[in-house]
């Protein structure tokens, strides 16, 4: 029978004696025995890997029902964790949280428009007076929010990076991160197992409120042909930036996050200004230490980066060649971090919590003298660091 055609229960009983017999062979000092060995360790690699492949099957499969009965049910997995390449907005419409669907291809720039001047169309017409209340704020469409969002995170270094996402839809919600991974130990035949338990912790995420301002005329307002991707792009960017800097270096004295800098268990180096790699590849290794082999990326200041890029080799001064182990090594700058630190790691590690909802507030009469319109944008979100040990923090000194 092929191992395609095996169930798992089977395969995994054929493992268990493969490595039975393996014991018996290891025993034996005989050249048949270790031809016998070889043998075995062959098949062992081909059935482990068929499990692998039966297990990922089995795990696609399960998400996918799961979120067929989530749809069907209007409901979807609280707390799932999304990937750089993973879609908010797809994941609420497999959710069935997506209850405004007729507002696809209203930009959240021509929403904040409309608000306050004409509707140019008739999807603009219909979403005029949605969601607003008696203050005049309004929430965005949920479809309009995941398209925004999905937007925001393209734009976030620590997401480039690997960053994954949550979308919480309460005001606290749990992950679990490892506070210390298990040790293996040999045993002799017979003996007990040693235990040394992986220990875990939960980490709450609690969405914190992060708020932008954006003046624009009331001229501008209706005269110009390109304000609604303006002023999406400036809340953006704004918002962009911010998220960026809690992520790597929030303080997490309330209410700003804490992020990756500041978390406890965090790997950390002194660091002289870049004359070579070598702190760089220090870093990595304080990671590699913690079981942490993944080095997705690398954050530092636009002055560090061009520290980097302008060394020399010392003989011949053309610029000096990374070395191998950084070659695939993403390098990215952000303004959110400071000269004096970078951080390296696997941003895998790192969770962006999102509160699936954004409000908008018109401040109309505060700029009124000045015929001026604010926009106050009120997003809210968390930030947790799942292994700390997956990042160092570089000390640069001055």
């Amino acid at each position: 029978m092929k191992l395609s055609d095996e169930s798992l229960a089977e395969l995994q009983q054929r493992r268990a004696k493969i490595l039975e017999f393996l014991v018996d062979a290891n025993k034996e000092s005989s050249e048949s025995a270790r031809v016998a060995a070889r043998g075995l360790h062959l098949e062992l690699v081909d059935v482990t890997a068929a499990i692998d492949v039966r297990e990922g099957r089995q795990a696609t499969e399960k998400a996918t029902a799961l979120r067929q009965h989530n749809k069907a049910n209007g409901e979807y997995e609280n707390g799932a964790i999304l990937k750089p390449s993973e879609s908010v907005r797809s994941y609420l419409q497999d959710g069935g949280f997506i209850k405004q669907p007729e507002f696809e291809g209203l930009g959240l720039g021509a929403l904040m428009r409309i608000k306050v001047t004409e509707a140019r169309n008739e999807l603009e017409r219909r979403a005029q007076n949605e969601g607003t209340d008696s203050a005049g704020g309004f929430t965005v469409p949920d479809i309009v929010f995941a398209n925004f969002i999905d937007k925001l995170r393209a734009q976030l270094v620590c997401v480039k990076l690997g960053a994954a996402t949550v979308a919480l839809t309460s005001d606290k919600s749990t992950i679990a991160r490892t506070a210390a991974d298990p040790v293996a130990t040999w045993r002799a035949e017979n003996a007990a197992v040693n235990v040394d338990d992986a220990t875990f912790e939960g980490v709450i995420l609690v969405p914190r409120s992060l708020a932008v301002l954006v003046k624009v005329s009331r001229e501008l307002l209706e005269d110009s042909v390109n304000i609604d991707q303006m002023l999406e792009a400036s809340l953006r960017g704004a918002m962009a930036v911010e998220v960026d800097r809690v992520c790597l270096v929030g303080s997490g004295t309330p209410p700003e996050p804490e992020g990756i800098f500041f978390t406890s268990g965090v790997n950390s180096l002194p660091a002289a200004p870049f004359g070579d790699y070598d702190d760089l590849i220090d870093g990595m290794a304080e990671c590699w230490d913690d079981n942490s082999p993944i080095t997705s990326g690398i954050v530092m200041s636009p002055q560090n980066l061009a520290l980097l890029a302008k060394l020399k080799e010392s003989t011949t001064d053309a610029p000096l060649r990374k070395p191998d182990i950084l070659q695939n090594v993403p390098i990215l700058m952000t303004t959110s971090m400071d000269q004096f630190s970078a951080i390296i790691g696997d941003f895998s590690k790192l969770i962006i919590g999102i509160r699936t909802s954004l409000r908008i507030e018109i401040l109309r009469e505060l700029y009124a003298e000045n015929l001026q319109y604010a926009f106050l944008a009120h997003l809210r979100m968390d930030v947790a660091v799942e292994h700390p040990e997956s990042f160092c923090r570089l000390i640069i000194s001055s």
